[in-house]
Protein backbone atom coordinates (compact mmCIF):
# COMPACT_ATOMS: atom_id res chain seq x y z
CA UNK A 1 0.00 0.00 0.00
CA UNK A 2 3.02 2.55 0.85
CA UNK A 3 4.94 1.78 -2.00
CA UNK A 4 1.45 2.48 -4.41
CA UNK A 5 0.68 5.79 -2.68
CA UNK A 6 4.25 6.22 -3.22
CA UNK A 7 4.20 5.95 -6.68
CA UNK A 8 1.05 8.05 -6.73
CA UNK A 9 2.56 10.62 -4.96
CA UNK A 10 5.57 10.88 -7.69
CA UNK A 11 2.98 10.86 -10.55
CA UNK A 12 1.36 13.78 -9.06
CA UNK A 13 4.48 15.73 -8.88
CA UNK A 14 5.25 14.91 -12.12
CA UNK A 15 2.31 16.01 -13.75
CA UNK A 16 2.31 18.93 -11.71
CA UNK A 17 4.80 21.36 -13.30
CA UNK A 18 3.08 20.31 -17.16
CA UNK A 19 -0.08 21.64 -16.03
CA UNK A 20 1.62 25.43 -15.86
CA UNK A 21 1.97 27.90 -18.47
CA UNK A 22 4.57 26.98 -20.58
CA UNK A 23 5.41 30.12 -22.45
CA UNK A 24 6.70 31.59 -19.06
CA UNK A 25 9.80 32.23 -19.54
CA UNK A 26 10.85 35.08 -16.79
CA UNK A 27 9.65 36.89 -14.28
CA UNK A 28 7.62 39.91 -15.54
CA UNK A 29 7.29 43.23 -13.36
CA UNK A 30 7.01 46.34 -14.19
CA UNK A 31 8.48 49.60 -11.73
CA UNK A 32 11.98 50.63 -11.13
CA UNK A 33 14.96 47.93 -11.08
CA UNK A 34 17.95 49.58 -8.73
CA UNK A 35 21.17 46.83 -8.84
CA UNK A 36 23.18 46.79 -5.77
CA UNK A 37 26.50 46.01 -6.47
CA UNK A 38 27.76 45.70 -10.31
CA UNK A 39 31.28 43.93 -10.88
CA UNK A 40 33.23 45.50 -13.30
CA UNK A 41 36.64 43.98 -14.61
CA UNK A 42 38.84 44.74 -17.80
CA UNK A 43 40.60 42.59 -19.81
CA UNK A 44 43.93 44.03 -18.78
CA UNK A 45 45.75 44.80 -15.13
CA UNK A 46 46.19 48.01 -14.51
CA UNK A 47 46.68 50.84 -12.06
CA UNK A 48 43.25 52.92 -12.18
CA UNK A 49 44.63 56.65 -13.06
CA UNK A 50 41.17 58.40 -13.04
CA UNK A 51 37.63 57.35 -12.42
CA UNK A 52 35.13 59.10 -15.91
CA UNK A 53 32.09 58.72 -13.99
CA UNK A 54 30.13 59.24 -11.08
CA UNK A 55 28.46 56.66 -9.11
CA UNK A 56 24.73 56.87 -9.91
CA UNK A 57 25.53 57.93 -13.48
CA UNK A 58 23.91 56.19 -16.69
CA UNK A 59 26.31 54.60 -18.86
CA UNK A 60 26.45 52.86 -22.33
CA UNK A 61 28.17 50.14 -23.97
CA UNK A 62 31.30 51.74 -24.85
CA UNK A 63 31.72 54.42 -22.42
CA UNK A 64 35.36 55.14 -20.63
CA UNK A 65 34.22 54.29 -16.91
CA UNK A 66 38.03 54.46 -15.64
CA UNK A 67 41.41 55.67 -17.36
CA UNK A 68 44.01 52.87 -16.47
CA UNK A 69 48.09 53.25 -16.80
CA UNK A 70 49.56 52.17 -19.65
CA UNK A 71 53.30 52.42 -19.05
CA UNK A 72 53.70 48.53 -18.13
CA UNK A 73 51.60 47.89 -21.50
CA UNK A 74 53.84 50.55 -23.16
CA UNK A 75 57.40 48.36 -21.94
CA UNK A 76 55.28 45.19 -23.40
CA UNK A 77 54.59 47.00 -26.62
CA UNK A 78 58.09 47.97 -27.25
CA UNK A 79 59.83 44.59 -26.02
CA UNK A 80 57.54 42.65 -28.63
CA UNK A 81 58.81 44.98 -31.96
CA UNK A 82 62.11 44.88 -30.20
CA UNK A 83 61.30 41.26 -30.43
CA UNK A 84 60.81 41.68 -34.06
CA UNK A 85 63.43 43.44 -35.25
CA UNK A 86 65.91 40.66 -33.46
CA UNK A 87 63.87 37.80 -35.34
CA UNK A 88 64.21 39.58 -38.58
CA UNK A 89 67.85 40.51 -38.09
CA UNK A 90 68.44 36.34 -37.67
CA UNK A 91 66.71 35.71 -40.28
CA UNK A 92 68.37 38.06 -42.49
CA UNK A 93 71.61 36.44 -41.36
CA UNK A 94 70.89 33.22 -42.08
CA UNK A 95 69.10 33.73 -45.40
CA UNK A 96 72.83 34.43 -46.02
CA UNK A 97 74.16 30.84 -46.56
CA UNK A 98 72.30 29.34 -43.99
CA UNK A 99 70.52 25.58 -44.07
CA UNK A 100 66.58 25.39 -44.92
CA UNK A 101 65.99 24.35 -41.05
CA UNK A 102 67.93 27.38 -40.10
CA UNK A 103 65.66 29.51 -41.98
CA UNK A 104 62.85 27.62 -41.06
CA UNK A 105 63.52 28.02 -37.26
CA UNK A 106 63.76 31.62 -37.58
CA UNK A 107 60.79 32.04 -39.82
CA UNK A 108 58.97 30.10 -36.83
CA UNK A 109 60.37 32.82 -34.01
CA UNK A 110 59.15 35.84 -35.91
CA UNK A 111 55.46 34.57 -36.26
CA UNK A 112 55.94 34.06 -32.75
CA UNK A 113 57.51 37.16 -32.29
CA UNK A 114 54.53 38.81 -34.55
CA UNK A 115 51.91 37.06 -32.63
CA UNK A 116 53.26 38.66 -29.50
CA UNK A 117 53.22 41.94 -30.62
CA UNK A 118 49.74 41.42 -32.09
CA UNK A 119 48.81 40.76 -28.23
CA UNK A 120 51.01 43.33 -26.94
CA UNK A 121 49.32 45.78 -29.26
CA UNK A 122 45.47 44.61 -29.11
CA UNK A 123 46.12 45.13 -25.04
CA UNK A 124 47.70 48.78 -25.34
CA UNK A 125 44.72 49.41 -27.86
CA UNK A 126 42.23 48.71 -25.57
CA UNK A 127 43.47 51.41 -22.71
Amino acid sequence: MKAISFCLFIVFMCSAPSCSDKNNSGIESSGTLEAVQVNVSTKIAGQVLRICVDEGSIVHRGDTLVQLDHAMIDVQLQQAEAGIALAQAQRALIQNGARSEDIAQAEEAKHAAEISYNNAKEDYERV
